[in-house]
């Protein structure tokens, strides 16, 4: 089994690879463009700025999601700093401990483990990113707004034995995406996701705007 350090090695060469970069621009027009039809159509008041912003964050976090999964690179628990500890692993090599900057570091990893919240054991770091991502662009397109919809429509089927299918406004918005993106994500638990994240963030929500 790969070290903790060679796994994340692994997965931030593939974050700042020349893979991550095609696929960023190949995605990007087609996210941008979803993204600025949703907000127009649901008369959104967010800048262009916010709209780009979150058109780039989603664009990064689903090409990695997708070339995590085609490269068959390891996921693992959701880490906020994973970025940050692969900088300081790369920074610490032919370091001593009594070296000042190996202490510094030293001292910032004992400060986080100090503070951090509990890792998410039901999340990779990946995906952590993809829900977030979506849920972000998903507010952004309601900008200015006073109701934003999590739910789900259950369309029901007149053929018995057959599985019904799910829809809705963000069941379809999270489709577009997946649509594009080249490999098989299930819809139907990345909405749940969503939706548990945001009432993790926002629990004052009322129950009409979170179920």
């Amino acid at each position: 089994m790969p070290s903790v350090e060679r796994s994340r090695h692994e997965r931030m060469k593939l974050r700042h690879s020349q893979s991550m970069t095609t696929k960023f621009n190949e995605l990007h027009p087609k996210i941008f463009e979803i993204l600025s039809s949703k907000c127009a159509s649901l008369g959104s008041t967010c800048t262009p700025g916010e709209l780009r912003a979150a058109a780039r964050y989603l664009t990064s976090t689903l090409a990695e999601y997708v070339l995590r999964r085609k490269n068959s690179v390891r996921d693992k628990t959701y880490v906020p700093h994973d970025e940050a500890l692969w900088r300081e692993d790369l920074a610490l090599k032919g370091l001593q401990a009594s070296d000042p900057i190996a202490q510094k570091i030293a001292y910032a990893r004992h400060l986080r483990a100090k503070y951090q919240k509990p890792n998410d054991p039901s999340y990779g770091s990946a995906r952590h990113g993809l829900v977030n991502a979506i849920r972000h662009a998903w507010l952004v397109c309601h900008e200015g707004l006073e109701h934003v919809s999590y739910g789900r429509l259950t369309l029901w089927t007149d053929h018995p034995g057959e599985a019904s299918k799910f829809g809705g406004d963000l069941h379809n918005f999270i489709g577009s995406f997946v649509s594009i993106c080249g490999v098989s994500i299930g819809i139907d638990h990345l909405h749940k996701q969503i939706r548990a994240l945001d009432l993790e963030r926002c629990p004052d929500l009322t129950t009409a705007n979170s179920l």
